[in-house]
């Protein structure tokens, strides 16, 4: 796997489910990577779409939220990444999960889950872990208790292999400071209008946070919860884009999740879609019908515009520097490619 290597363990099932795959229909690697990202693509506006209607929303917001997801520029960093599209993609499972935790359900399974998403990605990872933690706090039950104690021994062991080898130091070690500080958390966006979102998502987060003042149907009470992380998120990524933040937190790398924030955003949404659904106004009917035409040009454009380029090779940085300045030691050096992808495989 690429990445840090303070990270080397980090995405071992999206390796393996390749793996599987390439087995079981007889495909070489390549081929399986790129029929699982064809998937993966699909399955995120299923599981939205699904989610939504389990969650007892109606088909036209569940289809509208599901449509909006395209609008989320940076989710074609994700495409181009590989293993971050699979924690996009169980992004929305992993909050209906968090909503049925909030409702008292599932109270051991979900923080087993929350452990094992940091084999899938840690960005998901710690993202889901924020989740839970926001529901302990703003739950009616004492943060600290011995079911919480339980749930978080539960949670360790799960995520074990993810944060041993952190603490015991056998084989992994922080090597660079360069992903370690805003101008990488910089570097990430750097390329994506609006933070990697879209106007429309932007705007559907500032409704949503006049909706949230409004009484809310019991079943959905927990989109206020989610609309304080959502904004508690965005602040992080505003703050780590101007400002030198702690090491510990800028080597998250979390601004390669603000696809998240967006997957988030749009559940968040979903309870104002379903509001404006009900009532009977030619006018609003109308509204919707022009958000959801918006959207879809919207998503079209970023599909042109970000999604990746075909290619049969990638453009040798380092071998170039090396012809440029023999004299230099690469490993006294840094070098720099013109996407984080290409960084990332060198």
């Amino acid at each position: 796997s690429n990445g840090i290597s303070i990270w080397k363990s980090y995405q071992f099932l999206p390796h393996y489910m390749t793996a599987i795959m390439a087995t079981v229909f007889d495909v070489s690697i390549t081929r399986a990577m790129v029929l699982m990202t064809i998937l993966l693509f699909v399955l995120l506006r299923l599981f939205l779409y699904g989610v939504l209607r389990l969650l007892k929303l109606s088909p036209i917001t569940a289809f509208i939220c599901g449509v909006m997801s395209y609008d989320i520029a940076q989710f074609w960093g994700g495409v181009a990444d590989y293993s971050l599209l699979f924690g996009f993609t169980f992004t929305p499972i992993m909050i209906f999960l968090w909503v049925k935790y909030f409702e008292g359900k599932i109270q051991y399974l979900f923080p087993y889950l929350v452990g094992v998403t940091f084999y899938i990605h840690p960005i998901l990872g710690y993202s889901s872990f924020g989740l839970w933690v926001m529901s302990i706090i703003f739950s009616e039950r004492r943060i600290i208790s011995r079911e919480h104690i339980i749930q978080f021994l539960i949670f360790m062991a799960a995520s074990s292999i993810f944060w041993f080898p952190l603490v015991v130091k056998t084989s992994y070690s922080y090597t660079s400071p360069v992903f370690a500080n805003r101008y990488f958390l910089n570097l990430v966006l750097s390329s994506y209008k609006y933070f990697g979102l879209s106007l429309v998502i932007l705007a559907s987060l500032i409704i949503s946070g006049a909706r949230i003042f409004m009484p809310l149907e019991g079943r959905v009470r927990w989109i206020r919860i989610l609309f304080i992380y959502v904004i508690g998120y965005f602040v992080l990524v505003v703050l780590g884009l101007n400002f030198d933040l702690p090491k510990a937190i800028a080597q998250l790398q979390y601004t390669r999740g603000v696809t998240l924030i967006g997957i988030a955003a749009i559940m968040v949404f979903a309870s104002v879609v379903e509001r404006l659904r009900m009532i009977s106004s030619t006018v609003l009917k109308g509204i919707l019908l022009f958000l959801l035409s918006l959207v879809v040009i919207e998503g079209m454009y970023f599909s042109s515009e970000y999604s990746s380029s075909p290619g049969k090779d990638f453009p040798e940085a380092v071998t170039a520097f090396e012809r440029k300045f023999p004299e230099k030691n690469l490993r006294d050096v840094h070098v720099w490619s013109s996407t984080i992808g290409n960084s990332s495989y060198y």
